[in-house]
């Protein structure tokens, strides 16, 4: 039995936080129809979308009509928000939680409306994205691999700051917990989960899938990431046209730093995706969820 005290042809209700466009729920639905045609009386596979930008859910509406499951049932149908759900339902055998927190300034309040939809038995998937892109914005670029990349971000900072001494003294600045870093996860997220009960478990291997690297351009870098001010602490100010003309300058600044040779430089981006597996320090065992096939799923 897959699931200790449920017929076969059950249902597994996953809980999907800040979905997206669906970047992880399409391809782990399509991964579950291809592991569940190939067994008989299998379970079927709820998702619950939680996603609160209109956009990102059109989007992510669009892709599903391209989209046929039979085992899975994917509910993506309105803009939700996690802290708004109703608290102690208890419905879901697990949640995926990734690229969430960091753009949520009570995120402990997500964190607790997370905990309150799972059943005892449930089990945590917390996956964090890290780059050289994001270390960078944070402030952590020396000795970067190409002294190019590195001089643009030492640029890149050193701006910043003369855009934050000069709107101090005399423009509102964002409070220090709308400024939050570009890490999806970091270890106060987890001190929640164990304040609320929940073991940091494992962490599982993704099978070679868990690194890549992405070249970019350093002009679009300057004008896709920095001028548009991509990432939630690069948002220091709370006036929208103020905000856009002081980036828009610093990135016209940074531009006339590079000769045109080094516009046209591709950074070959590393990044890594590490996953970890959380379950409750008590739990009930008669009615756990099936690890390995989540497991099998989500690499």
């Amino acid at each position: 039995r897959l699931v200790s005290g449920e017929p076969k042809q059950g249902i597994i209700r996953l809980l999907d936080v800040g979905s997206g466009t669906g970047r992880i729920t399409i391809p782990l639905a399509n991964h579950f129809e291809a592991f569940a045609s190939e067994h008989s009386d299998f379970p079927k596979l709820s998702i619950f979308c939680v996603e609160k930008s209109q956009p990102m859910l059109k989007h992510f509406q669009d892709k599903l009509k391209a989209s046929e499951f039979e085992h899975v049932e994917i509910d993506a149908l309105s803009a939700r928000d996690i802290r708004d759900i109703p608290i102690d339902t208890r419905l879901f055998d697990a949640v995926i939680a990734h690229w969430v927190f960091h753009v949520v300034s009570d995120w402990r309040v997500a964190v607790y409306a997370i905990d309150r939809q799972l059943k005892p038995s449930a089990q945590i998937f917390l996956l964090s994205e890290t780059s050289d892109l994001y270390r960078a914005i944070d402030g952590d670029y020396l000795g970067m691999d190409y002294r190019v990349v590195e001089n643009l971000w030492n640029s890149y900072h050193r701006e910043r700051s003369k855009i934050f001494l000069e709107l101090s003294a005399g423009a509102p600045i964002l409070p220090p917990r709308f400024r939050l870093g570009s890490m999806v996860i970091d270890d106060r997220v987890e001190q929640m989960f164990r304040a609320l009960g929940w073991g940091i478990g494992e962490d599982f291997n993704m099978n070679g899938s868990d690194t890549w690297v992405t070249p970019m351009r350093l002009d679009d870098l300057i004008n896709k990431v920095i001028r548009r001010r991509a990432f939630t602490n690069m948002r220091l100010i709370p006036q929208e046209n103020l905000a856009r003309q002081k980036y828009n300058e610093l990135a016209d600044r940074l531009l006339d730093e590079l000769t045109p040779g080094q516009r046209q430089f591709n950074w070959p981006i590393k990044a890594k995706l590490t996953a970890q597996v959380l379950k409750r320090v008590v739990q009930d065992e008669d009615r756990e969820i099936p690890r390995d096939l989540m497991l099998h799923v989500l690499r």
